[in-house]
């Protein structure tokens, strides 16, 4: 077995030794600003930015990482420090499904389903990376091997995590960790356990509570919304969803070609699992995938692999070949982001999007960081309303966001009537300013700075382009701006 054990390892540790140094990208930085801010201010009872309450998500994962992350804390670069975290809770994953797939099975395709779990594309290339998906990972591998022998201590074990995949990521997931325990348990015993629906009924009433507790009910309410909000239609979407599917879930899809007995309830899980990522929109972010892993590999050990030699060889190469697309991919949307997170940011403004790598690095300097697209406050999201769109924003616009809100020479149209309290809430607005006098420089993105690039030009000295004739690349360009005179 010595072998399998040596695979496991090499396959666990490659991408975290592929990615550990690449800048903390997208959700991984808002993500990281979470945690910082839990280590910088105390343990807050959901995701804040820069100190900000920001209702959008539970905070389990944000204080777990903070807590773990403290002793080491500005001693370990972040992008190791939280990866490391990352990383741990993948192998204590990997630990409980051995023992559960030992116990369905026998060692040898125990260990084969960990190899099957861990060259899986989406797992491959986003299970280190720090996002809420990889402890909820954690949670529902917790929830399936407790559905395998529901005794006492498991069934405390089995709430225990329901109520860690809602208070970590959504409690559309919880719902999904149940239904998932049930059929599991009625595919093995033919029948259903009553126990574990009261239990799961018990772990929503903990979820709501918890969240009605300190006065985010925003939080559950808009997590359900997006079931029948964010479903579409469309059929060029869907075929393009329908191919991120493929793309990510690799050589697991063997258990579709394969598993004869397609009645199976789990089978049916997990195509309907499929289609509502795919209808839902979801299907284009690869960890998404994650929860029906474990499922799939279940099937996937079913199945005579003896017989199948010959495909599994040529899947396999195929399912490398994706991996590489997608490592690959996540390079390239980070080149734009590299280069400029190198530099000084202090008595800088930034303007783009939540969690880019640029604020995560600004986190530590005197700074401002400024979201106008993005809010998460009284607007619905699933209609399209955001505060700050481009299309609106113009000059006084930008320069309000830059300068003063309170000034009306420069106050921004698009926040209408908000109170003073809502204009300085990010992501509606900006960051705290720190320090007394004007900014040195500004990093826009390139969606801001096209909109009003005829007129910022009056203003700013255009200093450097990154990156300039990377037409073709997936995140936009980034402007550095150096401020010409000092508006009055």
């Amino acid at each position: 077995m010595w072998k399998y054990k040596i695979a496991i390892l090499l396959l666990l540790l490659l991408p975290y030794i592929l990615l550990i140094q690449e800048p903390l990208f997208g959700d991984e930085g808002l993500y990281s600003i979470a945690i910082k801010d839990n280590i910088e201010l105390g343990l807050q009872p959901t995701a804040t930015y820069f100190g900000e309450v920001m209702y959008w998500k539970p905070s389990l994962m944000f204080n777990v990482y903070a807590i773990i992350a403290s002793p080491f804390y500005k001693i370990v670069p972040e992008e190791i420090l939280f990866r490391t975290i990352s990383l741990l809770f993948v192998a204590v994953s990997l630990f409980v499904l051995f023992k559960f797939f030992k116990n369905e099975f026998n060692e040898e395709k125990a260990y084969l389903g960990l190899i099957i779990i861990l060259i899986s594309p989406a797992f491959f290339g986003f299970s280190i990376r720090v996002l809420t998906d990889t402890i909820v990972f954690l949670f529902f591998t917790i929830v399936l091997y407790a559905s395998q022998k529901f005794e006492k201590y498991n069934k405390l074990f089995f709430l225990f995590s329901l109520v860690g995949i809602g208070l970590s990521k959504s409690i559309v997931l919880s719902i999904l960790g149940i239904g998932m325990a049930m059929i599991y348990y009625f595919t093995k015993n033919k029948k259903i356990n009553y126990e574990m629906i009261i239990l799961g009924i018990i772990s929503i009433i903990i979820i709501f509570g918890y969240s009605e507790l300190i006065g985010i009910n925003k939080l559950n309410s808009g997590d359900l919304s997006r079931i029948y909000n964010n479903i579409s239609f469309d059929i060029n979407e869907i075929l393009r969803y329908l191919y991120s599917v493929i793309l990510y879930l690799g050589i697991t899809l063997l258990a579709f070609v394969f598993y004869k007995d397609k009645k199976n309830p789990i089978y049916l899980f997990i195509l309907l699992f499929i289609v509502y990522l795919i209808l839902n929109r979801a299907a284009g972010l690869p960890w998404y995938i994650f929860p029906i892993l474990p499922f799939i590999t279940l099937l996937f050990l079913n199945i005579d692999l003896i017989e199948k030699k010959e495909l599994i060889i040529i899947l396999l190469i195929w399912n490398i070949f994706f991996i590489n697309s997608i490592i690959g991919g996540l390079i390239l949307g980070n080149f734009n982001y590299t280069e400029v997170a190198k530099m000084d940011f202090d008595k800088t403004i930034y303007i783009g999007r939540l969690g880019e790598v640029v604020a995560n690095k600004m986190y530590d300097y005197n700074c401002v960081v400024v979201t106008p697209q993005n809010s998460f406050r009284n607007v619905d999201r699933s209609k399209g309303e955001w505060y700050g769109s481009r299309e609106e924003m113009t000059k006084e616009n930008i320069l309000g966001l830059i300068y003063d809100y309170e000034n009306p020479k420069w106050y921004p149209k698009y926040l209408g009537n908000m109170t003073l309290e809502d204009r300085y809430i990010p992501p509606i607005t900006r960051t705290y300013k720190n320090w007394e006098g004007p900014f040195e420089q500004i990093i826009i993105e390139e969606q801001y700075y096209i909109k009003v690039k005829d007129e910022i030009l009056k203003d700013y000295n255009l200093e450097k382009i990154i990156d300039e004739e990377k037409e073709t690349q997936i995140e936009e360009k980034i402007y550095i701006l150096s401020i010409k005179e000092k508006l009055e």
